[in-house]
């Protein structure tokens, strides 16, 4: 009974407050320098590792998880195929490594959609 009354108000006070904190706005002129960079960092990962490796994990996540419209973004999205094209095509291994390929073939034919 003693462990179930501060379980009790420690759920109230965390629901009072919301777990969650106030919701962050998005900086949309950042996306594409943020799916830039990791795109950058998916080439170095998979120029030291052709699997990927983790930094080639979470580099993927990064560009997986920041939306942006190539078209809003085509010095970027151009940038991003190049290094697509000169530093990654045909070097990938592995699961990670053909999740990154699929990934940038995908963003690849969403640039070049007319």
């Amino acid at each position: 009974m003693r462990f179930i009354a501060p379980v009790t108000v420690l759920a109230a006070g965390l629901a009072a407050l919301g777990c969650g904190g106030s919701p962050q706005k998005v900086d949309l002129k950042a996306a594409g320098k943020t799916k830039l960079e990791a795109a950058q960092k998916m080439a170095d990962a998979v120029a030291k590792d052709p699997n990927g490796g983790d930094e080639g994990f979470v580099a993927l996540e990064t560009f997986r998880n920041t939306a942006m419209n190539p078209k809003d973004f085509p010095q970027e999205s151009k940038e991003i195929v190049d290094i697509y094209e000169k530093r990654i095509k045909g070097k990938t291994k592995g699961e990670i490594g053909e999740q990154i390929r699929l990934e940038f073939v995908a963003f690849k034919s969403q640039f070049e959609k007319g």
